[in-house]
C-alpha cells in the first residue's frame, strides 16, 4: 500500500462520487476486510455492497489481498491501494474555449497540486522524516514587494532552480523528495505591520 494515490481517470472520480463507496474506501484504507465486515461496520446490507466493492476494484482503488476458506465459502479480503487519495492535474488538461472555464481549471489544478503537497507533508511528518533540525527539507512562505524588473530577475532565477531540480531527478536515486513551488503576483497585497 502506498501513502498517496493520484486519481488519474474519470472512472475513478465517478466511483468515489458515491458517498457509500467513499465510506467503503475509507474503511479499507485502514485495514483489509471482507465485504461482510465492511457492511457490519457501516450498518448496511451486505448484498447492497457487493456491487460497490466490485466497482472500486474494477477502477483500481481497492485490491484483493487474500482469501480464506470459511464454512464451504471463500472469504475475499480487500484493501485500499493507498491511505490518501488526491486528484491528478492531468484530469483537467483539456482544451477549453472560454476564459471562465480556463480560470476554473487553473484553480482546480493548483488546488490538486497543493492538496497532494499537504498529503505528502502530513505523511512525512507522521513518519518523522521531517524534523526541526533536518537539513534536507525546507519550507518558506513570504511576500516580496519589489520592482517589476527585480521580480523578472527573481522569476528567471526561480525557473533556473526548477530546471536544476528536474536535472537532479534520477530513477536510481536513494530518496524521493517533493518540490512544490510557485512565483506569482498578488492581487491585493497586504502590508506587513
Amino acid at each position: 500500500m502506498t501513502d498517496i494515490y493520484m486519481l488519474r481517470e474519470l472512472e475513478q472520480i465517478k466511483a468515489i462520487a458515491d458517498p457509500l463507496r467513499l465510506k467503503i474506501l475509507h474503511l479499507l484504507s485502514e485495514k483489509s476486510m471482507t465485504t461482510k465486515q465492511v457492511a457490519e461496520q457501516i450498518g448496511e446490507n451486505v448484498n447492497k455492497l457487493y456491487h460497490h466493492v466490485e466497482t472500486l476494484e474494477s477502477v483500481g482503488l481497492i485490491k484483493l489481498t487474500h482469501t480464506k476458506p470459511n464454512r464451504g465459502t471463500l472469504e475475499k479480503y480487500y484493501k485500499a491501494v493507498a491511505k490518501h487519495f488526491t486528484l491528478s492535474p492531468v484530469l483537467f488538461e483539456v482544451r477549453l474555449d472560454t476564459d471562465e472555464e480556463k480560470a476554473s481549471t487553473t484553480e482546480l489544478t493548483f488546488s490538486s497540486a497543493l492538496q497532494a503537497t499537504l498529503s505528502e507533508l502530513k505523511e512525512s511528518l507522521d513518519k518523522k522524516l521531517i524534523k526541526p533540525v533536518n537539513t534536507h527539507h525546507f519550507f518558506q512562505r513570504l511576500q516580496i514587494q519589489t520592482s517589476k524588473e527585480k521580480a523578472a530577475k527573481l522569476q528567471a532565477q526561480f525557473e533556473a532552480w526548477i530546471a536544476e531540480c528536474e536535472k537532479a531527478n534520477q530513477k536510481n536515486g536513494e530518496h524521493l523528495y517533493g518540490v512544490t513551488a510557485t512565483f506569482y503576483p498578488i492581487a491585493s497585497p497586504k502590508k506587513n505591520d
